[in-house]
């Protein structure tokens, strides 16, 4: 036998073992603890210390969770209705409320308090029942913002509303359940929200005005447990508002940041953001102190004229005060991020304090969507259906693909909250569910009509410090998988590496090399069929099937 057929014999052999082990390699560093799922039109999440999570969203007529059955008013049905549940550290439900209305009911914010209160917010129309509190909106087709609170057992405590009057008809709390009126919470139970303006707004007595009547002028605002505004306030110019891409959040002292992409010269209090001289849009990254006064303001980075370039997440370090950004562009207008040029339609960054960008990195597989931040070891993010772990440094030191039925996005929410970290290092995550879903060894399902949300603990020990590439066990992920030809190959960690794509009479078709990379792009050339991706770095060689439709 000659040498040649000998080496495609060898390559045939372990095309059949790798078609015989399971299509998803499971990364000992986060793995699935428990998944749940249920009929719910989107959801946010977050988690306390002890590693119990609390989940709210939207539903329509019903919705089972757990052992309870939570009901809109008969009269309501096809009307939004929202919920709030416990889940415990081992992935059973707690307890669950309603919160019924005759109009619509968004829940899109949740935040576990500094004394273990819990905080949802959201939009309402007409009336809505909060517990005992009955509240009706102030103009019928109108939404009003809600804030409660609620104990740790479920119980509602309060809940105040307020509204923003504008003359321009246009409803920024209209646009909350969507995601381009991006809110937040503290840990105080105070509310900030971002959005888009035209003519004049008044919020309890604050008066802004833009130049036109169209609503392309930012503001950003905080209302407090009380339910009066403190402050609202707008930067100066024109033409800022695209409708998506604005996002905010606050550190633990009550502070706000706000990041997202605007146009024309810009003055936040006493900086001005300049348009760039290649016609681009800038990115902005701006603090604003409890007080509601501009601390200063930054350009983070520049994006083509595309309503498709946005800011997605913002979250600051526990730590270090470091501010974690993400955001999304279309891939054939490349973005700028710090001194970066991006091509691959999505980027996670890091910045110091001040705003000062120190890293970016580009995820494969979809916008950046989520960002959670962890005490002490750096921060989680999420494209579409992938996971990573970042540390303080920027460094990518770890990652998990999720099922392809299992996407980390809520149904039409573009920028509420996907992911949450506890005190420990785990990760909790909610998304939209096709069919069923395997979540490591946990497959669960999708309601009675095929689509749903899911919730998922993900175990994980993040390293505090830059991971040693010698620690990591052979092991790589490769999506999409089946494809139509191209390829993304992610090692979980930075690494050199040879790529190779054989057939089935054992021909190579092509080979890659890396150098200190995690991330790499192969396309499959071929008619469609059954292939092999055979991965070589310093922990090993594995070998996977790819399919090609």
């Amino acid at each position: 036998m000659s040498i040649k057929s000998i080496h495609r014999l060898f390559i045939v052999c372990i095309f059949l073992l790798a078609a015989s082990l399971p299509g998803k390699a499971q990364d000992p560093c986060m793995d699935h603890s428990w998944a749940n799922s249920f009929d719910a039109l989107n959801s946010t999440i977050d988690a306390d210390a002890a590693g119990n999570v609390y989940v709210t969203g939207s539903f329509s007529d019903s919705i089972i969770l757990g052992k309870d059955t939570l009901y809109g008013p008969a009269v309501s049905y096809t009307r939004r209705h929202s919920f709030v549940a416990r889940i415990s550290p081992e992935g059973q439900y707690l307890w669950a409320v309603a919160i019924p209305g005759t109009g619509d009911v968004h829940s899109c914010a949740v935040k576990v308090g500094n004394t273990g209160e819990i905080y949802i917010a959201g939009c309402f129309t007409q009336t809505a029942f909060f517990g005992p509190d009955t509240l009706t909106s102030v103009r019928t087709h109108y939404h009003d913002l809600f804030l409660s609170t609620l104990s740790a057992d479920g119980e509602f405590i309060s809940t105040v509303t307020n509204n923003i009057y504008a003359t321009s008809g246009y409803s920024i709390e209209q646009h909350i359940s969507s995601g381009i009126t991006p809110l937040a919470i503290d840990g105080a139970g105070n509310l900030y929200l971002s959005g888009g303006f035209g003519g004049t707004i008044e919020l309890d007595g604050i008066t802004l005005t833009s130049a036109t009547s169209n609503p392309d002028e930012l503001v950003f605002a905080k209302l407090n447990r009380s339910g009066r505004w403190d402050w609202a306030i707008a930067p100066q110019g024109g033409g800022t508002y695209h409708g998506i891409g604005h996002t905010i959040t606050t550190d633990a002292t009550g502070n706000a940041y706000v990041f997202g992409k605007t146009r024309a010269n810009r003055v936040f209090g006493n900086d001005t953001l300049a348009m760039p001289p290649d016609g681009t849009d800038p990115f902005y990254l701006a603090k604003i102190s409890t007080d509601g006064q501009w601390q200063w303001a930054k350009v983070a980075g520049r994006g083509k004229v595309n309503a498709d370039a946005a800011a997605t997440a913002i979250a600051i370090s526990p730590t270090t005060g470091n501010i974690f950004l993400s955001g999304a562009f279309f891939p054939s207008l490349p973005a700028i991020v710090g001194d970066d040029t991006l091509t691959f339609g999505a980027f996670i960054a890091g910045t110091d304090p001040q705003g000062q960008v120190l890293w970016v990195h580009e995820p494969w597989g979809g916008a950046a969507q989520a960002l959670a931040p962890t005490p002490g070891k750096g921060c989680f993010a999420s494209s579409y259906r992938t996971i990573y772990h970042i540390s303080e440094t920027g460094v990518l030191t770890d990652s998990v693909q999720m099922d392809q039925n299992a996407s980390i996005a809520s149904w039409g929410n573009f920028q509420h909250p996907l992911l949450a970290a506890d005190a420990g290092g785990r990760l909790y995550a909610t998304g939209r569910l096709s069919g069923a879903a395997a979540f490591g060894d946990i497959t669960v399902e999708a309601p009675a009509n095929g689509v749903g949300t899911y919730v998922t603990e993900i175990s994980c020990d993040p390293p505090a410090g830059v991971h040693d590439r010698r620690e990591h066990p052979a092991r790589y992920t490769v999506f999409p998988n089946p494809t139509t030809g191209m390829l993304m190959i992610d090692l979980g960690y930075p690494a050199d590496a040879v790529m190779e794509i054989y057939d089935l009479h054992g021909r190579r078709l092509a080979v890659h090399e890396i150098t200190g990379q995690q991330f790499a792009a192969m396309k499959l050339d071929g008619p469609p069929g059954i292939y092999l991706l055979q991965v070589t770095t310093e922990a090993g060689r594995i070998a996977k099937k790819i399919i090609k439709q």
